[in-house]
């Protein structure tokens, strides 16, 4: 996902749009398609009671304190995408497939997915 929105930013998003590039480092970001809000928050938990520092996605503004009743315009993809992504931690000496692998492992013990 990470690196489609990166193809269309680069390929086809206004430039008054930009912004400047950012790179996540302190968190992997990953998705678990067709994951629900539910189910987010059981990975979480075992992901947590594990001792792993997961966290839970963002939450789309239009569904924010701040902005409850305003007017929503989109297609549900924000809270899709939230609902099916979650963060690991970026540790130190460990890459980006040893802590997938370490996060799964963990979820496949303890919550069948």
């Amino acid at each position: 996902l990470r690196r489609e929105i990166e193809g269309w930013y680069a390929a086809a998003c206004p430039a008054e749009w930009r912004m400047p590039k950012r790179d996540a480092v302190w968190v992997y970001d990953l998705r678990i398609p067709g994951l629900t809000w539910e189910r987010q928050v059981a990975v979480v938990r075992a992901l947590n009671e594990a001792s792993v520092a997961a966290r839970q996605s963002f939450k789309p503004l239009h569904l924010q304190e701040e902005y409850r009743g305003c007017r929503f315009v989109g297609t549900g993809n924000a809270e899709r995408l939230s609902n099916e992504c979650f963060y690991l931690p970026v540790i130190p000496g460990v890459t980006t497939g040893e802590s997938v692998e370490l996060a799964f492992s963990i979820l496949r013990s303890k919550i069948p997915l």
